[in-house]
């Protein structure tokens, strides 16, 4: 099965922009047995909620880091289980913040996008 030429163009732009499109960071991924890492390319996000389940004020917040799947293929990072299915909760991410601070973090949750062939992970503090 084959994609349309404006998916297929669309995929190619998704990857150009998370690898290489003027946001991206260099992001070290390391998998949970700490026997594989590499050094690639992709966007990464902060966000912050205010408000609780009742309404109320808070103060929380989770960080985001989205890859092109074929990246991470490309460079042999595991991203699939043996039944195909992503699996990288648990991995380690590290990149630099916008103060130049390193900061760690571990894959909470992870949503394919088979679309664009995008892995968004959720992330929470390392421990």
């Amino acid at each position: 099965m084959s994609a349309g030429k404006i998916l297929a163009q669309a995929r190619i732009d998704a990857a150009k922009f998370t690898d290489a499109g003027g946001f991206q960071v260099d992001v070290t991924l390391t998998t949970k047995d700490g026997s594989v890492s590499v050094t690639t390319t992709g966007t990464g996000s902060g966000r912050w909620v205010l408000f609780d389940n009742e309404g109320n004020g808070v103060n929380a917040g989770k960080n985001s880091v989205r890859f092109a799947e074929s990246t991470l293929n490309a460079a042999n990072y595991p991203v699939r289980n043996s039944n195909g299915k992503v699996a990288m909760r648990g991995h380690k991410v590290s990149y630099l913040d916008a103060n130049g601070i390193l900061q760690n973090y571990v894959i909470e949750e992870v949503f394919p996008n088979a679309t664009l062939g995008l892995i968004i992970c959720i992330m929470g503090d390392s421990e």
